[in-house]
């Protein structure tokens, strides 16, 4: 008999225009990802994150800091969907560029692999 491993993912989806009107400042960055952790925390066996940006028309890099790479940094499947062109050229250009902000930077390059675009 041939037994196979399974890894179960469980999966949580964040729209960011149901918890921001806006994503263009760290403290909107930090607000978000208090909620989200804290969600995770209640949720232990959640393994991957999505990320809808859905009617978010623009980012700020430091809003992308304050959550995309801390997730990334904490060891989360991140996937990020719905971007724009801006908001996809904007996380794309954050994770080559070493020097924005060199903690979360050096936590989020060790990683083998970057967020999925969808």
């Amino acid at each position: 008999m041939n037994q196979r491993l399974f890894q179960r993912t469980m999966v949580a989806v964040v729209k960011i225009s149901d918890h921001n009107n806006f994503a263009l400042t760290r403290e909107s960055g930090d607000s978000l990802f208090k909620l989200i952790s804290q969600f995770l925390s209640e949720h232990p066996d959640i393994n991957k994150i999505i990320i809808d940006f859905v009617d978010i028309a623009d980012v700020s890099i430091s809003f992308i800091q304050a959550t995309v790479l801390k997730l990334i940094a904490q060891h989360y499947d991140v996937e990020l969907i719905n971007l724009n062109k801006s908001i996809r050229f904007k996380i794309s250009t954050l994770i080559r560029i070493e020097k924005i902000d060199p903690t979360i930077f050096k936590m989020a390059k060790s990683f083998p692999r970057s967020p999925v675009f969808v």
